[in-house]
């Protein structure tokens, strides 16, 4: 239907012309951040990730004492990227092994899987990273092999970084069981 005023039209022409390239530019614009927002977390969360998968466990505060995993003298006994790691503690006594995170972001979250009710996780420092998994076996009665434990430490960034450290417990009989 024709306008009765032609400066009018021409006016509504050039008005929707004005709003099409306004529509295009917020486009543009909102691309643009999504894509730089986009770039910036992809570079941390490969940092983070690369780093949050790093979870170390060594023997106790003095390596080779009675009761550390590991041989005398070993400083680290168990680390998340190696296998096969296994540990034996002699029923009615005691052992603590040390662990420390690195990489992610603080503060941590720990737990443990496939742990007998007398292995615990003990003074965790979620700002460091530090804990310890203390073994402490009471009875003959425990004497008998408990496959995987495996400690789980996770970090608070995003996504969250992960380390996932594994090992075998046994429990042998004490002299007298």
């Amino acid at each position: 239907m024709p306008t009765a005023c032609p400066a009018a039209a021409a006016r509504d022409r050039r008005e929707a012309g004005a709003s099409l390239l306004e529509y295009v530019l917020l486009v543009a614009l909102v691309a643009a951040m999504g894509a730089g927002a986009l770039a910036y977390l992809g570079r941390s969360n490969a940092n983070f990730t690369r780093a949050g998968s790093a979870v170390s466990v060594g023997a106790s505060d003095q390596p080779g004492a009675p009761g550390s995993p590991g041989p005398p003298g070993s400083t680290s006994w168990c680390t998340s990227g190696r296998s096969g790691c296994s540990d034996t503690v002699v029923s009615g006594s005691g052992q603590v092994i040390s662990f420390t995170a690195s990489g992610g972001t603080a503060p941590y979250h720990y737990s443990l899987r496939g742990n007998p009710t007398f292995v615990n996780l003990s003074d965790l420092d979620p700002a460091t990273g530090k804990g310890e998994i203390v073994v402490s076996p009471p009875t003959c009665a425990q004497a008998q092999d408990y496959g995987a434990v495996t400690l789980v430490v996770t970090g608070s960034g995003l996504p969250a970084g992960r380390g996932v450290l594994s090992f075998s417990l046994s429990v042998s009989r004490a002299p007298g069981c």
